[in-house]
């Protein structure tokens, strides 16, 4: 008789719980974070996230990225180089189109954990460190910055525990600094997710 009751109660209870599961991510649910900011530490910076309707969000990032070459010929036995770092910034929507189906595989979602397709603007500012040896001997120079560009990329984001952050996302980029106007991109981001709230 225990047996029986046992069963039907965890019955009850699982059907109950199944029933709320489904209401809470119906197709009105709302899974993005309202803001989410974190800080990136490959390709050091900022980014940050602001959910614009149910999928979508506009995301932003300032990084810093940068230029180093080294020759194969030396000067008194020394090798010659250059380094230079620049403003990287991005800015442009992101459609998530697999929340639901994370949280019915019993999946996070946490700070935005998803799948999406992005457009993206992005542009890289003139350096504003630069460092060469005396003794350099490369052919070319530092190169040129000021370039406007855009991607259309897909990508995945992901929080874990202890809020430690990964997107990773490749696709097409469009810029002048590509010999022929375009050409495959790929990026990856580690950092550290500080906030992200649903309110």
């Amino acid at each position: 008789m225990k047996n029986i009751l046992l069963f039907i109660f965890l019955f009850f209870t699982q059907s109950v719980f199944a029933q709320y599961y489904e209401n809470t991510v119906s197709k009105d649910s709302i899974l993005l974070s309202r803001n989410s900011l974190r800080v990136i530490i490959l390709s050091p910076g900022i980014s940050y996230e602001k959910r614009i309707s149910r999928n979508i969000t506009l995301s932003s990032d300032f990084l810093v990225t940068g230029f180093y070459r080294k020759s194969t010929l030396t000067v008194n036995s020394q090798s010659a180089h250059i380094f230079a770092l620049y403003p990287f910034l991005t800015l442009g929507p992101r459609f998530y189109y697999n929340l639901t189906k994370r949280i019915n595989s019993n999946k996070s979602v946490k700070a935005n954990s998803g799948n999406y397709f992005s457009f993206k603007i992005t542009y890289l500012g003139p350096s504003f460190l630069e460092s060469r040896s005396s003794n350099t001997i490369i052919s070319g120079s530092i190169p040129k910055a000021n370039k406007l560009g855009a991607n259309i990329v897909w990508g995945l984001q992901r929080t874990y525990k202890r809020n430690l952050y990964l997107n990773l996302n490749t696709g097409l980029a469009i810029s002048s600094q590509y010999k022929d106007g375009y050409g495959v991109v790929g990026n990856l981001q580690l950092g550290y997710s500080l906030f992200s709230n649903y309110n």
